[in-house]
């Protein structure tokens, strides 16, 4: 299955793209700043349920390294 790429996955359409690539077997990594402990919460819990998923905590805004 191909790894996708899902910004803003804590956000409300995010967690819900994250909801249908996870139904189709794909491998997640999740990016996103998580602006509040809150959204940083909700991706944590996706990345202790599915072992698909990779979180990663970092905004977009100032630029992104790959190798994170």
């Amino acid at each position: 299955m191909p790894k996708i790429l899902v910004t803003g996955g804590a956000g409300f359409i995010g967690s819900h793209v994250l909801d249908l690539f996870l139904a189709k077997g794909c491998e997640v990594v999740v990016l996103d700043g998580a602006s509040t402990d809150d959204t940083a919460r909700v991706v944590s819990e996706y990345a202790r349920r599915f072992a698909k998923v990779r979180y990663i905590r970092q905004g977009t805004n100032n630029g992104f390294d790959r190798d994170c």
